[in-house]
């Protein structure tokens, strides 16, 4: 619609820069500006849709005085901070639905996300749309693989990638126990704890991270995490909740196998193209069986066409100036 405008308000100040909501909306803000007049965090209020990412004290400021159409989408729910960030379910439930109700309308990243929009009694009308990726950057590279493989001592290595947060949430312990249970495969686990103190067991993350087994590293903040996916050979996340899991799709682009938790959102997403587990038992078959078989291996490590038919940033672009043009005209009949 000519003369929209969009302002992508989100939090990501300091270590918030590298949370997954602020790298999705920072994908879909970058190929929108190409396309529309879009601001990140734009300090006025001439706008016509405010389009938020994030829900802090920031976000709750600008919302308040915002006179165009509010939009948040839903990267986080309740049922996600269980083992990631400390309090319960139920006090997380009370904050989102007061906060979500507050918008003029929700985007779910999920169906999965959706329907816990509509239990946790959030009444504000919902559209699903899925996160993208930009396609010509998450892509395989020979290089990248060398020079990563080579910081880190993995020449010869077969190597099982996790990338997030280091929370119970995400995996951290079952992604250890599997570490444990095949020495001959090196486990590296790229992320940060961005709510420091705040996260969800922290003091014991702390203290595993002085006892790792010898075949775990933990290199910490990545500039180009293309690096990483290009240097593993597994990508295995064996996270126990997601609204939607970016960096799978990210995996999946660089031709890694994924290996995860066996959810329904995953099912939902992905059909078959990713091999699901349900214990360490389950992930550590599956790994032993991607090291030893690699027709296996190749199978799913061919996943690509599914992303860029699903996840293509331009497509999900496409779809969330569908989803503005027709909150616009809304307003206008």
């Amino acid at each position: 619609m000519e003369g929209m405008r969009v302002n992508f308000i989100v939090e990501d100040m300091g270590r918030f820069k590298y949370l997954g909501c602020a790298t999705v909306a920072r994908e879909i803000y970058l190929a929108l500006s190409k396309k529309i007049d879009a601001d990140w965090n734009g300090k006025g209020y001439d706008y016509e849709i405010f389009h938020f990412h994030t829900f802090g004290p920031y976000a709750l400021y600008r919302l308040k005085r915002s006179k165009g159409i509010n939009i948040l989408t839903a990267h986080s729910m309740p049922s996600v901070n269980v083992g990631n960030i400390i309090g319960s379910r139920d006090l997380w439930e009370k904050i989102y639905r007061w906060i979500y109700n507050k918008f003029d309308h929700i985007v779910a990243v999920s169906n999965v996300c959706r329907e816990e929009l509509i239990q946790m009694d959030v009444k504000k009308d919902s559209s699903v749309i899925y996160n993208g990726i930009d396609l010509c950057r998450f892509v395989f590279s020979e290089e990248k693989r060398e020079s990563f493989r080579r910081r880190y001592g993995l020449k010869d290595k077969f190597v099982v990638l996790n990338v997030g947060q280091k929370t119970p949430r995400k995996g951290i312990y079952d992604f250890i126990e599997v570490a444990r249970m095949l020495e001959d495969v090196t486990f590296v686990w790229v992320g940060g704890t961005p709510y420091s103190i705040l996260s969800k067991d922290w003091k014991r993350v702390k203290m595993i991270e002085r006892d790792l087994p010898k075949n775990v590293i933990f290199p910490g903040f990545i500039p180009d995490i293309t690096e990483a996916y290009s240097g593993a050979d597994v990508f295995f996340a064996p996270t126990h909740g997601e609204t939607f899991g970016l960096t799978h799709i990210e995996a999946m682009a660089c031709n890694l196998p994924v290996v995860t938790r066996d959810l329904e959102v995953f099912r939902e997403i992905h059909g078959d193209k990713i091999l699901l587990g349900k214990n360490v038992e389950d992930f550590a078959r599956i790994i032993k069986r991607l090291k030893e078989d690699e027709d296996f291996r190749k199978r799913y490590s061919n996943c690509r066409k599914h992303v860029e038919e699903r996840f293509n940033i331009e497509k999900i672009c496409r779809e969330h100036i569908d989803l503005y043009n027709r909150l616009l005209d809304g307003c206008r009949s």
